[in-house]
């Protein structure tokens, strides 16, 4: 029963729309020190002499177009969750709302501008030497990718999000995920019986 409760809570945690973007702001906070640490390996001969003004124009474009892109999904994802409220009972909408995918795209972009905010700050600063720079540039290409593809697989997503195929599908999946974790949990924390009784044992309640 424990580890159900705590199953539980884990996935009440995970539907919860600040949970991933905050995952990916301590993650911008990493890359950040992950970068200044590459200074301290003496490998600044090694590494491209990337400069601050290249690195900077990057993290501008990108904390630029993420807000945009991230005020344009919640923009799309409310008129998405308003067309299926009209369709879907309300336990099916409640799967709606918890859909991975959609909360997976607006955590990447509000990640990706804070990723960008937390690397324009040290780098204006002149936190990072050369390797570290390098560092910096690998990790902002790194996330220009990831963001393209995730925008991709969202417009997809949220082009079905709300149908009512789309709808079925993920009531279906909930339920068959139920079922397959009926079985062991279905004795309730219960001992099976190991021996038979030659006598019937009547048990009465006084009240």
């Amino acid at each position: 029963m424990i580890g159900s409760r705590l199953k539980f809570m884990i996935q009440n945690l995970r539907e919860r729309l600040w949970i991933k973007p905050l995952g990916y702001a301590l993650i911008a906070l990493a890359v950040v020190y992950i970068a200044h640490f590459a200074d301290g390996l003496g490998i600044d001969s090694l590494a491209p002499d990337i400069q601050s003004d290249t690195i900077e124009k990057l993290l501008t474009v990108l904390s630029a177009s993420m807000l945009g892109v991230a005020t344009f999904a919640v923009a799309s994802m409310v008129s998405a969750y308003a067309s299926a409220g009209s369709n879907a009972t309300p336990r099916a909408f409640s799967l709606l709302i918890a859909d991975g995918q959609s909360q997976t795209a607006l955590s990447s972009f509000i990640g990706a501008f804070i990723f960008s905010i937390v690397g324009l700050i040290p780098l204006k600063v002149g936190f990072f030497g050369t390797a570290g720079r390098f560092t910096l540039f690998l990790a902002t290409l790194v996330i220009f990718a990831w963001v393209v593809l995730t925008f991709v697989r969202w417009v997809d997503n949220i082009a079905r999000l709300g149908r009512l195929g789309n709808t079925v599908a993920k009531v279906e999946q909930a339920t068959r995920e139920a079922f397959g974790e009926w079985p062991a949990r279905a004795p309730l924390g219960a001992k099976p019986i190991t021996a038979t009784l030659q006598e019937p044992l009547a048990i009465f309640s006084d009240e």
